[in-house]
């Protein structure tokens, strides 16, 4: 992956759909009852979040937990 590359994928989607309803990561955090280092990390890309957490994500924003999932743009060959 190119410098060029990683400026023109999408945002993450927990990113984006927290974004889409004006949440802080800390209330995202609180709201879920994961800690905010959880919200952090599945952000940047640095972990990713367990089903789990995906659901409580999900539920608490109202969305669809595939919403939340970064699918691959290329399929492995």
């Amino acid at each position: 992956m190119t410098a060029t590359d990683k400026i023109t994928q999408p945002a993450n989607p927990i990113k984006a759909a927290r974004d889409a309803v004006g949440m802080t990561q800390e209330n995202l955090a609180y709201g879920c009852g994961l800690s905010l280092s959880t919200i952090a990390n599945a952000e940047t890309g640095r972990n990713q979040p367990t089903i789990t957490s995906l659901r409580k994500i999900a539920a608490f924003l109202s969305v669809d937990i595939v919403s939340l999932i970064d699918a691959p743009t290329e399929a492995a060959s």
